[in-house]
């Protein structure tokens, strides 16, 4: 159940391969094309929207599905989608001609960010009217740059002394936030939680695990940051760190909902149980989803008035599915194997 590799730097370090399944979604397994033979235009409108992908041998396919029905999309792996009210946003990346680029869809219909020169990645992005964030990184002579781009204008978050990663954006007032990763140069299994504001990097780690800040939002003048520290999920409150598993555990998305906090990932079954709970947690109080007997993760958590959907994935069912309210639906129609990153709700 992993779903990201930084490129190079999984080489340095192969022993944490636990903590790398917990980061943001969007990031790959492995180089794989996409398969899709063409974009297909999304409907907008009211009902639930799910992104994910679906493996065909050693490719992946991009694909939305709205209320269950399947929309494709010419590219290898979706990671984010928003809807502004009358068009629908994606943002994922592609494979093509031995390298990765950056790409969004509005509508169904692709749009590059990146070129194909470098290796890219897209973390997520944010909207802020009709100004358009994307965070993410860019792979330049085998080290990884932590960027953004607003309405498609590179910002650069690195300074190339070693690899950084960008996983989450948000935006308040002329404030940008941004979050993610950043590597040891003196011991390459140790990455700190990190995050900017601004364009100044702010280490929220302590230097010694293999540490990450996978979503950054706020509410009022907070800003809240959850992520993965000693291998426990966590989040920071203004940058006060609470622990919110017991046993091993990481952080995939949060969604704040009045002065609710929702944080959704997984947990070990126990410390001698390495077996993944997909779980939720609702003002630090975990919700598990499952029942540990199986490998599962909530890969994000969307809350729509006293509803709550949580994409989902396990290792006993390679359908898409997502669970509403702790139930679980399957949107996969068992051609192959699909999984959701995402699902949002529009009224």
């Amino acid at each position: 159940m992993i779903d990201k590799k930084r490129g190079n730097t999984m080489k340095k370090a192969l022993l944490a391969v636990l903590v790398l399944c917990l980061f943001s979604s969007c990031f790959i397994e492995e180089k794989k094309k996409s398969f899709g033979p063409q974009d297909v235009a999304i409907p907008g409108g009211a009902g639930v929207y799910s992104i994910g992908r679906m493996d065909h041998d050693t490719v992946y396919n991009a694909v939305c599905w709205k209320d269950g029905v399947k929309y494709n999309l010419v590219g290898s792996d979706p990671c984010d989608i928003y809807y502004d009210g009358q068009d629908v946003y994606i943002l994922g990346w592609i494979w093509e001609n031995n390298k990765t680029r950056i790409k969004y869809w509005k509508n169904g219909i692709s749009h590059d960010v990146t070129d194909g020169t470098n290796n890219a990645y897209p973390g997520a992005f944010f909207f802020v009217g009709t100004d358009m964030y994307i965070c993410g990184y860019e792979t330049i002579n085998n080290v990884s740059f932590a960027k953004y781009w607003k309405n498609g204008v590179e910002v650069t978050l690195s300074d190339g002394t070693t690899d950084e990663y960008a996983d989450s954006i948000y935006v308040s007032g002329s404030d940008v936030y941004v979050c993610g990763s950043q590597i040891s140069t003196v011991n390459f299994a140790i990455w700190n939680a990190k995050y900017w504001k601004n364009g100044v990097g702010t280490v929220l780690s302590n230097g010694t695990t293999m540490d990450v800040a996978s979503k950054i939002t706020g509410l009022g003048t907070d800003v809240y940051i959850a992520g993965t520290v000693n291998n426990k999920a966590v989040y920071w409150l203004n940058g006060a760190m609470t622990t919110l598993s017991t046993y091993n555990g990481g952080v995939t998305d949060m969604f704040i909902s009045g002065t609710d906090i929702y944080i959704s990932g997984n947990e070990y079954k126990s410390s001698m149980e390495p077996v993944e709970i997909a779980k939720y947690w609702l003002n630090g109080t975990a919700h598990a989803l499952t029942d540990g007997s199986y490998d599962a993760m909530a890969k994000s958590i969307f809350i729509n008035g006293s509803n709550v959907y949580i994409a989902g994935s396990s290792d006993n069912d390679n359908n898409a599915f997502y669970w509403l309210n702790g139930t679980k639906t399957v949107i996969g129609d068992g051609s192959q194997n699909s999984y959701i990153k995402k699902t949002i709700v529009v009224q």
